[in-house]
Order: C-alpha cells, then structure tokens, then sequence
C-alpha cells in the first residue's frame, strides 16, 4: 500500500537497530563525519560503531508544519531502507533535509539522495572506500 502516491509504502520500516537515535551518536557523526550538500538533502557520513550501516533522519522546524515534516521524514526513511541493502558496512549516516525540501517530489528526493551516496562512496559500487575525517 501506497501512502498518498508518494512511493512510500506503509507498514515498511527502517527497523530500530539500523537507526542512529543516541544524541551522543548523531553528534559524533556531525562532529566528526564528512558531509555533501546536495540541492535537497545534506548527509554526514563516519565510521559506524555497530556491525551494520546506521542512518539517521534529521528535519528543521524551518519546515512549517508538522504534517508536512513527518511526510518528508518518511520518504527519507525509505530511501534509507532501499539505500541499506546495498551501503557497504559499517557506517553511520545522517541525512538533513534542506529548507525548501518540502517543495520536492519524491523522485527528486531520491534522485539527490543516492547521488550524495555517490558520493559519500557508501554503497556498494561505489568507487574507493573513503577515508573519513573532518572536511568535505
């Protein structure tokens, strides 16, 4: 089932142990990950702690309106689910969705989302593993 013609399927979760949600974790990976901006989406990506890939769904109240906020949420989330079957292992992720985010659909959202993974070079085909430290 389909939530609103979104793509998102309802009932399909990103499971608990495959979210960062610790404050102490999602601030290790801004602090210390590297990021890529992208013109919807940001993600910061460091080295995970755990024996599989994390990710993590931040959105700003700059984004008016609850409703509107869980929506973009979600579709995150699944892009996240879709985008762990092939990120390569252990790291943690954060993606933060941009002021103006609310205005793309979701195969914009999607389309910016893998090439930040692209880029980021977390899944699997991606060129070279990365080297992740402090800086783009």
């Amino acid at each position: 089932m389909l939530y609103r013609n979104s793509e998102v399927q309802l009932g399909a979760v990103l499971k608990k142990d495959k979210r960062v949600s610790r404050s102490k974790d999602i601030k290790y990976v801004l602090k210390e990950g590297q990021w890529f901006h992208g013109r919807w989406l940001t993600l910061h990506i460091a080295p995970g702690k755990k024996a599989k890939t994390r990710w993590g769904v931040i959105i700003s109240r700059h984004i008016k309106g609850a409703v509107v906020r869980n929506l973009i949420k979600r579709r995150i989330r699944e892009l996240c689910r879709g985008a762990d079957e092939q990120a390569e292992q252990m790291w943690d992720a954060i993606v933060i969705a941009r002021r103006g985010s609310e205005k793309a659909d979701f195969a914009d959202l999607k389309e910016d989302f893998y090439r930040l993974c692209r880029k980021g070079k977390i899944l699997r085909g991606s060129a070279q593993k990365r080297e992740c430290g402090p800086g783009r």
